[in-house]
């Protein structure tokens, strides 16, 4: 068994509530080099930047995200709409958008990590067969958080394998 995946055993033993660590998350942190953690930490150039959408009353905004760590920030913000009560939403209210497949795509093409752009598919499956706005809301509710904390144990493992030198942000 591996250093790695040793302390990941041991972490679930000392704290129950993260027991639901999968055996392909435990494999994950294993295999994870210090090189594959920095390409997946860093910023990329504005050409590969990948494009999200803010919509509110001034108009629609493209956002550009150039790092794994903006992404998790930006589905946090997306995330967050979904769990804002309806009667709070004000005209002033602004809304986000990014699609997951795309981001899953970039997250194996740009920033190299077949992995965590194989979970996210998984997670998503076969795209919203609908192009009704109320189907397409649903679909992204019901996926959002969970790609958002794949993408955020991804940033953990990175920091851990990389550990003091973290210095890349």
């Amino acid at each position: 068994m591996s250093e790695p995946e040793e302390v990941t055993r041991e972490a679930q033993k000392q704290n129950p509530e993260t027991s639901a660590i999968s055996e392909q998350e435990v494999e994950c942190a294993a295999i994870l080099s210090k090189e594959l953690a920095v390409k997946i930490l860093r910023k990329v150039e504005f050409t590969k930047s990948l494009v999200a959408s803010e919509y509110s009353i001034r108009g629609v905004f493209t956002v550009r995200i150039a790092s794994l760590e903006q992404a998790k920030d930006f589905l946090k913000k997306c995330n967050d709409q979904f769990l804002q009560d309806v009667s709070q939403v004000s005209q002033d209210s602004v809304m986000y958008h990014l699609d997951l497949h795309i981001f899953a795509s970039w997250i194996k093409e740009v920033l190299g990590d077949d992995v965590l752009a194989s979970d996210i598919s998984k997670e998503l499956g076969e795209k919203c067969p609908s192009s009704l706005v109320s189907d397409i809301s649903k679909y992204y509710k019901e996926h959002i958080g969970s790609v958002n904390t794949l993408v955020a144990k991804r940033l953990e493992q990175c920091e851990a394998t990389l550990g003091e030198d973290i210095g890349i942000k």
